[in-house]
């Protein structure tokens, strides 16, 4: 039997936080439109239990267990992709919410021709909704003055994979997906459809909230995690240096320009170690130029960047 085609698909990865997940779901509002993807990414034996008995009888949802020996949040959202049946996709982390308006904005949007609409996040620290964020900041100097750089920039540093809706055909046509890697698994893939996506709509409307966690797997710092931030850090500076030219990225994302260096710099300091597997990732990626290591370009980014910032 053909699957009814469905209006959105929401991507959850989880692992081992039921209780937020629980309260994840029932933030979505009940919608024959949508349907709701859980990837459990090898959580506990009783954890996934306790998912699958909790949504048992919710016809939305569908329980994907990730049986691969790869253990990233990157894997089980393209897991989930592979699955999806949505027009549209939207990602969600398994401890934040939607709000209120969520379905609301999105029927808003659900017939337009956009390729991707990013939406203003909510972002709460510790019971605090944060405003000086760079991110909201960002959005802010959106509302102020709807420029297209300004829209790029929102594009090329929202780095995450939530509070956007994306077309499934987008993401079909050029073949995004995740790295599957333990730390910044989200980056190249947001770059991505920032890259591909010709007609975007920039929303101070919110559907998202994302709560800052005192852990988690952005908290890490173990070397694995460490050596993924190096490998995704150095790719995601090839590819926006093979789409732009420095006076470009000076305006829509000047940390380009500087983070190989920075990154180098701290891991001297504070991992000497580390160090030659980081020249060794750079190697590999082929990003150890001038190019991308100017001390002039770095000192112009990182003047650019504090303007950006209000600093």
């Amino acid at each position: 039997m053909k699957k009814t085609k469905k209006e959105l698909s929401v991507i959850i990865p989880h692992k081992n936080s039921v209780d937020y997940l629980i309260k994840l779901v029932r933030s979505i509002p009940k919608s024959d439109q949508l349907e709701i993807i859980i990837i459990d990414d090898h959580s506990e034996i009783q954890n996934f239990k306790k998912i699958t008995k909790a949504f048992s009888s919710d016809v939305r949802i569908k329980i994907i267990k990730n049986k691969s020996e790869i253990h990233s949040a990157g894997k089980a959202r393209n897991l989930g992709l592979a699955t999806a049946n949505g027009k549209w996709i939207t990602f969600a982390d398994a401890d934040d919410n939607f709000l209120d308006n969520f379905i609301i904005e999105f029927d808003k949007i659900k017939n337009s021709n956009y390729d991707a609409i990013y939406f203003q996040p909510t972002i709460i620290e510790e019971d605090n909704e944060v405003n000086d964020n760079f991110l909201i900041k960002l959005f802010d100097k959106y509302n102020r003055n709807p420029s297209e750089t300004n829209a790029k920039m929102i594009q090329f540093y929202m780095d995450v994979p939530w509070s956007k809706f994306i077309k499934k055909s987008l993401i079909d046509e050029y073949k995004i997906s995740f790295d599957e890697v333990k730390k910044n698994n989200d980056v190249l893939f947001s770059k991505k459809i920032a890259l591909k996506a010709k007609n975007i709509a920039i929303k101070n409307e919110q559907i998202y909230c994302y709560f800052k966690q005192p852990f988690g797997i952005t908290k890490q710092k173990d070397s694995e995690s460490y050596l993924s931030s190096f490998d995704v850090i150095s790719r995601t500076v090839k590819l926006m240096h093979s789409e732009f030219s420095a006076n470009q990225l000076l305006l829509i994302q000047p940390d380009i320009l500087f983070d190989p260096m920075i990154l180098f710099l701290k891991t001297l300091l504070k991992r000497p170690s580390m160090i030659i597997k980081l020249v060794s990732i750079y190697k590999r990626n082929k990003i150890l130029s001038t190019k991308y290591f100017s001390v002039k370009w770095a000192l112009k980014a990182w003047k650019a960047k504090k303007r950006i910032a209000g600093k």
